[in-house]
């Protein structure tokens, strides 16, 4: 009995952690210097590839390029194109991912999660996120 319990938990945890499907909107609150402003990673996989754009829109600022997108052992990292603006995170418990932002050396703390079903118009659709990143 033991033995079963004990095979079962293991397969629940095996298809938690690599089964976690990352792709979709992915909100977070970045605050610097007091000011705060909502970013919107929209994460695509074709294959056993992501790829994303970013949106600000508190900046008004949609479709920013992101270099790559790495999701390995719990831990997503996405790369900016053109920037050396990092996002490192790890999967926690309750499905966000609780990380840093990097850009030019300084370190924010920033937690990445789904967003409500209000706040979906703010993303844009996986076909537009494949679309962006193929052009």
């Amino acid at each position: 009995m033991k033995k079963s319990v004990l095979l079962f938990a293991m397969i629940c945890f095996c298809v938690s952690v690599f089964g976690q499907n990352i792709t979709g909107a992915w909100n977070g609150l970045l605050t610097i210097q007091s000011k705060q402003m909502n970013l919107v990673f929209l994460i695509a996989k074709c294959g056993n590839t992501y790829s994303a754009i970013l949106d600000c829109p508190d900046q008004d600022n949609y479709g920013i390029s992101v270099r790559s997108v790495k999701f390995e052992a719990s831990i997503l990292t996405i790369q900016l194109a053109n920037s050396d603006i990092q996002f490192v995170g790890k999967l926690n418990s309750n499905g966000s991912f609780d990380g840093v932002l990097n850009q030019a050396g300084i370190s924010f703390p920033l937690r990445l999660s789904r967003p409500e079903a209000d706040d979906m118009a703010i993303g844009k659709s996986q076909e537009e996120v494949s679309n962006v990143k193929g052009s």
